[in-house]
């Protein structure tokens, strides 16, 4: 890829810029390779060459505040992601990883208003609904806590594990009879039923008797 835009430079220099910049992506690419393997030193590298080809990539700026969050390094993760965000305000990534980085600090108030920004601009953006679930156990609000897991079921039906995590909360909160509703909605018709529909039945019978 690099071999050909730098062919496409020597053609056409009016076009330096757009190539420069599909250059940056070609090294973020390459950068979340790493990223996912863990290997952080070798993707810093990568993201701060794309930076070098585009000084305006939000994607290597938030490429580098993941890497810092990674390192509990959250200061500085909240840096790189606001100023990702000054780059490209409609991408939903950076304000998702603000949330969680203010979660991490435990200033609750700033991460339910990005967790509940990257909602707005992705509203099937399930990892936010689920991060903002875990929010507000860490505050003690049941309430709130099940209403967005319940927002993601809406989003992802067939998903089992939200149903088990919805189930698991109900359960915490010792809301039995919700739980037998809930668990009859959900999987009376099914011919195949999940393990836990039949533990956690049992577990409540014998809570009742």
């Amino acid at each position: 890829s690099l071999e050909y835009f730098n062919k496409s430079m020597k053609l056409d220099p009016d076009g330096t810029k757009k190539c420069n910049e599909a250059i940056s992506s070609v090294y973020i690419k390459s950068a979340n390779i790493y990223y996912h393997k863990n290997d952080f030193e070798n993707a810093l590298n990568l993201f701060d060459i794309a930076l070098s080809f585009n000084n305006k990539s939000s994607g290597a700026l938030l490429g580098k505040g993941n890497i810092s969050y990674k390192q509990n390094d959250y200061e500085s993760a909240i840096d790189l992601f606001n100023r990702s965000i000054i780059i490209d305000e409609k991408y939903p990534l950076p304000y998702y990883m603000l949330g969680a980085s203010y979660h991490k600090l435990l200033d609750y108030n700033n991460a339910e208003n990005y967790y509940l920004k990257a909602i707005s601009i992705a509203p099937r953006f399930i990892n936010s609904y689920i991060w903002l679930s875990k929010l507000y156990i860490d505050i003690d609000d049941s309430e709130k806590a099940i209403d967005f897991l319940r927002q993601a079921q809406m989003i992802k039906p067939d998903d089992i594990s939200i149903k088990q995590s919805i189930v698991g909360l109900m359960l915490q909160f010792d809301q039995f009879n919700e739980i037998l509703k809930f668990l009859d909605s959900n999987f009376k018709l099914d011919k195949i039923k999940p393990n836990f529909y039949y533990s956690i039945r049992s577990f409540i019978r014998d809570i009742n008797i």
